[in-house]
């Protein structure tokens, strides 16, 4: 891939995510057409310049529409999502399977649903957060090479694609809210279920603030998502605080890792390669 065709593959994807940002910042809302750009524009860009002729091409950009209206469409459920996603690991099987390419292609229906289901059992929580990882998944399969930027960590990766290195990067930068979540409770003698996520708050300042309620009663903390409802059965038990959780706008370090990623390479790899 000649140096402006990476250049394309690389920013296309990283202004949409820096809008989504923007979005998830201000709002906590994200509209689709930022995934659906970064998928587009970045299965595209590899298949024409990387894919060894169209037989690689084509079942690539076939497999990445598949999964990219699984991951929009709200219709493509159940059997239907089943379907698509079973015919989109074929399709990106076949040029590993001909000998045409590499575990690349294979690897994209893995990861997208290893986000998926991180997303399915809680671990993360919004789903404009699985969107992103797994648009990334799509669109980039392998890690932009040395060649085209200059990479300062290593080239090679430790997971296939570079979706992976985002979510531990930014992972690790979220990591400090957490420990001063979790100070801030032990000053203020807190250390029941969710010390390190939740923190008290005034019922009337929770309606205005991007947080969540949050029920400590047991022995684990269980977040209500349905906010409105939530804090006005707490007001009319006569409660005047609630424990709360921070509505993280998780896309700007998703964003932020992925331009790492591209820039600098591979950290784990790199971690790796010194130990």
């Amino acid at each position: 891939m000649d140096a402006v065709s990476c250049f394309l593959w690389v920013a296309v994807p990283a202004a949409a995510l820096a809008y989504a940002a923007v979005c998830d910042v201000r709002s906590r809302e994200v509209p689709d057409v930022c995934w659906a750009v970064v998928c587009i524009a970045g299965s595209s860009v590899y298949s024409v310049c990387s894919c060894d002729g169209w037989e690689m091409a084509v079942p690539y950009l076939m497999g990445s529409a598949l999964l990219t209206a699984c991951m929009l469409s709200e219709h493509l459920m159940g059997p239907w999502a089943l379907a698509a996603f079973a015919s989109s690991a074929v399709l990106m099987a076949v040029p590993y399977l001909t000998g045409r390419s590499g575990y690349e292609g294979v690897a994209v229906p893995v990861m997208f649903s290893v986000h998926y289901l991180l997303y399915r059992t809680g671990l993360l929580r919004g789903g404009a957060d699985a969107k992103c990882l797994m648009s990334i998944a799509i669109a980039f399969p392998v890690q932009p090479s040395a060649g085209c930027i200059p990479l300062i960590w290593s080239q090679a990766s430790v997971f296939p694609g570079v979706s992976i290195q985002v979510l531990a990067i930014a992972l690790a930068m979220t990591l400090p809210s957490g420990l001063m979540m979790i100070m801030g409770n032990l000053v203020r003698g807190y250390r029941g279920p969710g010390m390190w996520q939740t923190r008290r708050m005034t019922l009337e300042s929770a309606r205005d603030a991007f947080v969540w309620p949050v029920d400590c009663s047991g022995k684990r903390a269980v977040v209500l998502y349905d906010k409105k409802r939530a804090l006005d059965e707490a007001e009319s038990s006569g409660v005047g605080a609630i424990r709360v959780t921070p509505m993280i706008p998780f896309i700007l370090p998703l964003a932020v890792a992925f331009a790492m990623v591209a820039v600098l390479g591979d950290p784990l790899q790199a971690l790796a390669s010194r130990c």
